[in-house]
């Protein structure tokens, strides 16, 4: 499932400040941490593409589209949960303004070994950041090693674009609305987000995800208070995810 938001036009505040929203954020469980670094250090991740997502591809210019400036103009875009996306570089090589935030530094070392990318690299209170440039190109991109839970506009800034693949289907469902305010913080006002989900009734092991079931009403649940929320596009992907079965 596939739905677009457009943020709608509202105001952020009623006297809280940056840090307090920060205070009240939960620090990601160090086993959940711990889980994605394993699965990462087994090989674990059939779950990335070896191309641009088709969602991305063929959603581009309605989630850049603002109304203001020319669907191309370069846009600060957030990829949260990203893992070694070639949605990355993909963006980047259009001139746009990239932030990809993972908490397994072996997502952005492969990512950079496979793409044969160049990276500076610097050391936060809260994250590890990499600024990683393309090959015979100008275009870079920046990557956040740490705990999405704990990013803010301080680190992160302000973006216009989200494109979110991945993250909210691999977060419990109990910290989906700590998520989803984390993210809105990170957003313009009139900010989009491209948001990608899965329905499905459990897996043969008995486990209920990642990637968790997500339908359309939930969707609307989390972020209709703040949000357009428009369905794209939904299709049965079952026979082409064999892990699903």
């Amino acid at each position: 499932t596939m739905a677009g938001m457009r943020g709608m036009m509202w105001m952020r505040g009623g006297g809280e400040d940056e840090e307090e929203r920060r205070r009240r954020r939960r620090r990601c469980n160090s086993d959940e941490l711990d889980a994605w670094n394993t699965r990462w250090k087994n090989g674990q991740t059939s779950f990335h593409l070896p191309h641009v997502h088709p969602a991305l591809s063929a959603h581009l210019l309605e989630l850049f589209e603002d109304g203001i400036s020319a669907p191309h103009f370069p846009k600060a875009i957030l990829l949260p949960l990203c893992g070694k996306t070639v949605d990355l570089p993909w963006l980047a090589s259009m001139g746009h303004k990239v932030v990809g935030v993972d908490c397994c530094p072996a997502a952005v070392e492969e990512l950079e070994a496979e793409h044969k990318l160049t990276a500076t690299r610097g050391e936060g209170k809260e994250f590890k950041k990499m600024i990683l440039y393309l090959p015979a190109s100008r275009a870079s991109f920046t990557f956040l090693v740490g705990d999405f839970f704990l990013l803010h506009e301080g680190v992160a800034g302000r973006f216009e674009a989200c494109f979110d693949r991945g993250a909210l289907v691999a977060i419990p469902p109990e910290h989906r609305g700590e998520y989803v305010q984390v993210t809105d913080g990170l957003m313009e006002r009139g900010g989009r987000i491209l948001l990608v989900t899965v329905e499905h009734d459990g897996y043969s092991n008995g486990k209920l995800g990642p990637p968790y079931s997500i339908p359309e009403e939930e969707v609307r649940r989390l972020y209709e208070e703040r949000y357009v929320v428009e369905l794209l596009q939904r299709r049965e992907v079952k026979e082409e995810e064999k892990r699903w079965r």
